[in-house]
């Protein structure tokens, strides 16, 4: 075998191990950077919408690589001051 040979051969199995290794960290990146650049993980105030627990577990495991979703306190309700009857 000549040396271009090997070296072609060399290179298209390092190629293919990279491949192996880099491609589905490469589609869940950009699955789960989709998700997030429209807002699919998270609620906003004021609104029905519900993410499903995977949109939530994919989008917490994207940033900061945990499956743990801290949980967010509600403020305390606004109390209402009422006038006191005389």
């Amino acid at each position: 075998m000549s040396s271009s040979h090997t070296l072609l051969k060399y290179t298209r199995l390092v190629h293919l191990y990279l491949g192996v290794f880099i491609a589905p960290a490469l589609l869940f990146f950009a699955c789960t950077g989709a998700l997030q650049t429209f807002s699919l993980h998270e609620t906003t105030r004021d609104s029905s919408y519900k993410p499903p627990a995977w949109t939530v577990t994919l989008g917490q495991i994207h940033k900061k690589q945990t499956t743990v979703v801290p949980v967010r306190k509600l403020p305390p309700p606004a109390q209402v001051h009422r006038p006191v009857a005389r």
